[in-house]
């Protein structure tokens, strides 16, 4: 897959909110883009849920319709959130 995107898991779980796969923790995801960077086992959790949400996400949507929703909400929603993320550093 040359057109892979990595997307950071707590952008991630607030994306999918936006497509109905609701997460009891994104406000963890919220609080993480926010500065306050959860310790290192509720990152791995949270991976964990970002994961299993991806998977659910696939069977509902292809690759590139998810990419295509991706695309727009980021513009609109995601990139205010992926800007505050990209000054914490502390990331597993």
């Amino acid at each position: 897959m040359a057109n892979k995107k990595i997307i950071e898991t707590p952008i991630f779980l607030l994306f999918a909110e936006y497509l109905g796969y609701l997460s009891p923790f994104a406000d963890k995801a919220e609080e993480w883009c926010d500065g306050k960077v959860p310790g290192e086992e509720i990152q791995k959790f949270l991976i964990r849920e970002a994961q299993s949400i991806f998977k659910k996400m696939k069977e509902d949507y292809t690759i590139e319709e998810i990419n295509n929703r991706y695309k727009m909400y980021y513009t609109l929603l995601l990139k205010e959130y992926d800007d505050k993320l990209k000054e914490c550093t502390t990331r597993i």
